[in-house]
C-alpha cells in the first residue's frame, strides 16, 4: 500500500536523526481536521514524503486535511523562492493517516518531489519548466510550456498530457514517462536500466538508452537512437551513496 510506504519511509527518515534532539515520538489520533495556510509568493516547489494537488490561482494557499495531533508537524514554509513542504524533520511521528494536501500557485518555474505523489488539478502554463522526481515519487496532469526539463531517479513515474516545443528528459533506474498525449516538437531522452518512455515528438527524437530500456513514439519523427556503453551511464556514479530524501542530485 502507497500510504504504507510513506508512513514507514518517514519513520525511516526519523530514526536516522536519532540522537539529534528529536522531541517525544507522536502516534497520529485518527482525528481528521482542516486548516487553510496563506504562504508568502514562490516560484519554486519542493515537496517531500508526501501527497500534493496543486491548482493556480491568485492567492497563495496551503490547504490541509490531517490528524489534530499531526497538522502543526506538516511544514510549508517559503526559503528564499522555494516553498517546501515536508514533515517537521525533528519530530518523531508513528502510525499517522496520509495528510491531504492542496497547493494553490500562480506561477512555478520547478517542481521537486522526493517519495511524493504530485497531481496539477489545472493545467500549468510557464514559458519553462523543471520537475525532478526521485525515489518512487510521480506526478500526473497537464502541461502548457516553450521549454520541458524532466528529471527521474529510481522507481519514478510521469503522466503528462498538454504541449511542449522542446524537451530533455532524464530516467534513471526504473523510471517511466507516459507522455503519448503530450506533444512535443524536438525532444532529447536518455534512459539508464530498466526505464520506459511512451512519447508523441512530430519532428525530431534524439535518444541514448542503456541497459534494456525501451521507447515508443507515436509521433511522426523519427527516433534516431544511440546504445551507449555501459561505462557511460551517468547513474553509475550513485549506485554506492545512500538515499537521501531530501537532497536533490
Amino acid at each position: 500500500m502507497k500510504n504504507l510506504f510513506y508512513v514507514s519511509l518517514f519513520a525511516l527518515m526519523c530514526s536516522s536523526v536519532a540522537g539529534q534532539g528529536l522531541k517525544t515520538e507522536i502516534i497520529g489520533n485518527k482525528q481528521l481536521i482542516n486548516l487553510s495556510r496563506e504562504v508568502p509568493s514562490f516560484n519554486h516547489l519542493r515537496i517531500v514524503a508526501l501527497d500534493v494537488d496543486l491548482q493556480r490561482g491568485k492567492m497563495h494557499s496551503v490547504s490541509l486535511t490531517a490528524e489534530s495531533n499531526i497538522i502543526e508537524h506538516i511544514i510549508s514554509k517559503v526559503e528564499g523562492d522555494t516553498l517546501v513542504i515536508q514533515f517537521d524533520r525533528k519530530q518523531a511521528l508513528r502510525n499517522i493517516e496520509n495528510p491531504k494536501i492542496t497547493l494553490t500557485f500562480s506561477n512555478l518555474n520547478s517542481i521537486l518531489g522526493s517519495a511524493s505523489n504530485i497531481r496539477l488539478l489545472s493545467p500549468l502554463e510557464n514559458d519553462s519548466l523543471l520537475i525532478k522526481l526521485q525515489t518512487k515519487s510521480s506526478i500526473e496532469g497537464t502541461v502548457k510550456l516553450n521549454f520541458l526539463d524532466l528529471r527521474m531517479a529510481t522507481s519514478c513515474n510521469a503522466k503528462l498530457s498538454g504541449s511542449t516545443n522542446i524537451a530533455h528528459a532524464q530516467l534513471f533506474t526504473k523510471s517511466t514517462l507516459n507522455a503519448k498525449k503530450l506533444l512535443v516538437n524536438d525532444l532529447t531522452l536518455i534512459e539508464e536500466t530498466h526505464c520506459r518512455a511512451e512519447l508523441n515528438v512530430s519532428e525530431q527524437l534524439t535518444a541514448k538508452l542503456f541497459a534494456e530500456s525501451t521507447l515508443e513514439n507515436i509521433g511522426n519523427a523519427k527516433p534516431n537512437i544511440i546504445y551507449p556503453s555501459i561505462d557511460q551511464m551517468t547513474s553509475l556514479k550513485f549506485f554506492n551513496q545512500n538515499v537521501d530524501l531530501y537532497n536533490f542530485n
